[in-house]
């Protein structure tokens, strides 16, 4: 039998003492199980979290949001162990391993969700998300591309594509992605805020304005001097350019 390499050894014993160990352990051999094919029959329609699991998938929720994320993983494992086919429980273990350090880990039990229910816009948004944090901008396009075309009334899904856009130079996308924001939350002032800046940088003054009103609406206190300072910014970047192509 081959000995471990001195790399091997070491990454063994750092994998072992990382937070969360003991679960990860489990979420493996879970994954090990294949999926049933009636499990994965297509459907139109997402999965709803089984009635017998939904406590707990809530309970889990208030543990990961309270950064308690090995309690989280634990609750979780039980509603998976009641319910394997549980596609949304399976993703919901994503944020706590990501945090946790076990990065390959958690993009595995969003693809078995994935599995689980392909027409779930939730989950798709979830992977692209963290795609978003692993910095793989394409591939994170993509899921978040997919979870809006399935439902297009996730905020937050668009918030991570405008960022997305932005990387990827398509300023005229990112605009896109905001102004989907404030429609599905017209009281979102970071949203007014930021489409109003980009307006600003892609030469639209008008529609920078209008933007930057509602945001001043929204934030009568400090939005006056947070809209001056973004437009003398993007004055200061326009005159280091302008200096740079001389």
């Amino acid at each position: 039998m081959r000995d471990n390499s001195r790399e091997e050894v070491i990454r063994n014993i750092q994998e072992h003492e990382m937070p969360g160990y003991g679960f990860v352990e489990k979420i493996r051999a879970l994954l090990e199980v294949p999926v049933s094919s009636s499990d994965t029959e297509s459907t139109s329609i997402p999965q709803p979290i089984p009635t017998g699991v939904r406590d707990n998938y809530n309970q889990a929720q208030g543990f990961e949001a309270n950064n308690q994320f090995g309690k989280a993983l634990e609750t979780l494992l039980e509603s998976i162990n009641i319910e394997p086919s549980c596609a949304r429980c399976w993703s919901a273990l994503a944020p706590s391993l990501y945090r946790m350090g076990w990065h390959k880990d958690a993009e595995l039990v969003i693809k078995r969700a994935l599995e689980l229910d392909k027409n779930s816009s939730k989950i798709w948004g979830e992977y692209g998300s963290l795609l978003l944090y692993l910095k793989r901008i394409d591939e994170a396009a993509k899921a978040l591309e997919r979870s809006v075309e399935i439902d297009s009334r996730d905020e937050y899904t668009w918030v991570n594509l405008s960022s997305v856009y932005l990387v990827l130079q398509r300023p005229n996308d990112a605009v896109k992605a905001w102004q989907e924001v404030t429609r599905i939350n017209p009281n979102h002032s970071v949203a007014w805020f930021n489409l109003g800046s980009l307006l600003y940088a892609l030469g639209k003054k008008t529609e920078s304005e209008a933007a930057y009103a509602k945001f001043i609406e929204l934030r009568p206190e400090d939005g006056p001097r947070a809209v001056a300072l973004a437009k003398q910014a993007a004055a200061g970047r326009r005159q280091g350019q302008a200096r740079r192509e001389i």
